[in-house]
């Protein structure tokens, strides 16, 4: 009798472990699944902004391009923008993107105080661009929104410049945080 239980026990725990290794490997297929076709999602906006980033530069020969400037991103979200620099000059230049924060605007028009500073929840590459002649490259600005920000919309100012002068218009942005 006691053999028999313990053949029982047995078997239950094989059947046990077969089904959490299904289980298991059906959430790694799923999960594996969803992450594709985020990627495929992603690559599709990425392109998207970088054709129009590609019309404005080249097509309508502006040195400065800023295509899709307002997003809105929620609390622990993130946002990518995408600026456009062309060299319009004869010769190499480097060239540098600086962003600033310009003020945080209510639902009601009210400018907001802040206690956050929203310049810390972008990153994007501050280093000199080094651009040959009619070449352009395109600059990706990373904005996170930490869970305590304020549900307003967060403008910035994104200025590229060409050995201390101002090159093309200042393109501004805006995080709309609701």
């Amino acid at each position: 009798m006691q053999k028999k239980g313990a053949i029982e026990l047995s078997v239950n725990m094989l059947v046990v472990i077969i089904l959490s290794i299904v289980i298991l490997v059906g959430g790694i297929a799923f999960l594996y699944k969803m992450i594709g076709d985020a990627g495929t999602i992603k690559d599709q906006l990425d392109s998207r902004t970088e054709l129009e980033i590609q019309r404005l530069l080249i097509d309508q020969g502006k040195p400065v391009a800023l295509p899709y400037y307002s997003k809105s991103v929620g609390r622990e979200q993130s946002a990518v923008y995408g600026i456009g620099i062309r060299n319009t000059f004869s010769e190499s230049k480097e060239f540098q993107l600086s962003v600033t924060f310009d003020k945080a605007v209510s639902s009601s028009n009210e400018v907001l105080d802040l206690e956050l500073n929203p310049l810390d929840w972008l990153l994007f590459d501050s280093e000199p661009l080094l651009l040959d002649s009619g070449q352009f490259d395109i600059v990706s600005i990373h904005a996170s929104v930490p869970a305590e920000a304020d549900s307003a919309q967060y403008l910035f100012k994104a200025r590229v410049s060409v050995e201390g002068e101002p090159h093309g218009n200042v393109q501004q942005f805006v995080v709309i945080v609701s």
